[in-house]
């Protein structure tokens, strides 16, 4: 994230921004970059601009101070608007400072007994973005963990009833992977919290499956392989792109991976044969495509955490894990329409 060159005043008074009431007055707004000195504000909480711009931050979280700031001239355009936020400890120290989105920024702590203070942000847009900044309840007062969560934000869940909450992540990196973004699927990953962090509750997850046999997967996946044969019938066009073959491998590697998330590898490529060979899929499609799914899936850093390893930062690393999918799944596309026009002329 670029940092932006920002003069951060103090507003004594609400009425020091800008009054856009009248549309003639608008001021003529620009991007903000490391070139643009940008007059920040501190604005108070619970105050609004305007109906639509609510500022509902909290103020305080434990020891922790928030500030927010707004651009003084610029606070009404969406599209070139700076701001910025910033977290101090019970000694004015600043743990952390973040430009840009502000507007949806909450204290979304589950409990007065889950290890951590969490203050989450949400970008807006098509497909994104959540992530939650961690802060230690214990001295020394810290940013423990900041969490990417990409398209869905997670959920804080006493899951075994033991009276502390786990978090559940949904693993993302099967996002546009053979189908649309819409068409696809996540994994739920639960992980226990503790002062020290977070870690994969792989147990949990055994337990809280849905379809936690081979048998009731397979009655649930024939139901949905029917239902997207059905739907391709409703609407024809759609047998040109491949629809039910595609839909077909993304759910059936779904369907394995959680089985493989939960501990469950004899159960999930007992699944993934026996579907494979009901839906006579081919042989050789079965081998290339059960190394793409392992390839898919060690990639996963829900998964890595999962084994122990040292991982990347999550924002970066799902961005890169789901590009790639939209890169796969636009050549394969391409493909098609190369072997459609080919088959019509």
């Amino acid at each position: 994230m670029r940092n932006i060159l920002v003069t951060l005043s103090l507003l004594i008074s609400f009425n020091a921004l800008a009054d856009y009431s009248d549309p003639d007055s608008y001021p003529e707004c620009q991007y903000a970059d490391e070139k643009v000195e940008l007059e920040l504000v501190q604005i108070e909480p619970n105050r609004y601009i305007n109906d639509g711009n609510q500022f509902l931050y909290p103020t305080q979280m434990g020891p922790y101070e928030v500030q927010v700031f707004v651009d003084a001239n610029c606070h009404e355009d969406i599209a070139s608007i700076a701001n910025a936020y910033l977290v101090k400890d019970n000694e004015g120290n600043i743990v952390l400072n973040h430009d840009y989105d502000v507007y949806n920024l909450r204290d979304v702590t589950p409990s007065k007994n889950f290890p951590f203070f969490i203050l989450r942000r949400y970008t807006g847009g098509a497909h994104c973005c959540y992530t939650s900044h961690y802060f230690s309840k214990d001295k020394p007062y810290r940013l423990k963990e900041t969490i990417h969560s990409r398209d869905i934000k997670p959920i804080y869940k006493d899951i075994d009833q033991d009276g502390e909450m786990e978090m559940i992540e949904r693993d993302v990196i099967f996002t546009y992977w053979y189908v649309s973004s819409a068409a696809s699927r996540f994994i739920e990953v639960i992980y226990r919290a503790d002062k020290d962090g977070f870690h994969v509750a792989q147990d949990l997850m055994h337990q809280n499956m849905k379809y936690p046999t081979v048998q009731s997967a397979l009655h649930q996946i024939r139901i949905e392989i029917k239902e997207t044969k059905e739907h391709v019938l409703r609407y024809p066009h759609l047998a040109k792109n491949s629809y039910v073959k595609n839909q077909t491998f993304h759910d059936i590697g779904v369907f394995t991976a959680g089985f493989l998330y939960a501990g469950m590898e004899k159960e999930g490529w007992q699944f993934f044969n026996q579907i494979w060979a009901e839906e006579d899929l081919g042989i050789t499609k079965r081998v290339s495509f059960r190394s793409e799914l392992e390839d898919l899936i060690t990639g996963s850093r829900h998964y890595q955490l999962l084994l122990g390893m040292d991982v990347e930062s999550s924002e970066d690393h799902t961005a890169n894990m789901i590009f790639q999918n939209i890169i796969k799944r636009f050549k394969k596309y391409q493909n098609s329409l190369l072997t459609n026009g080919s088959q019509e002329e």
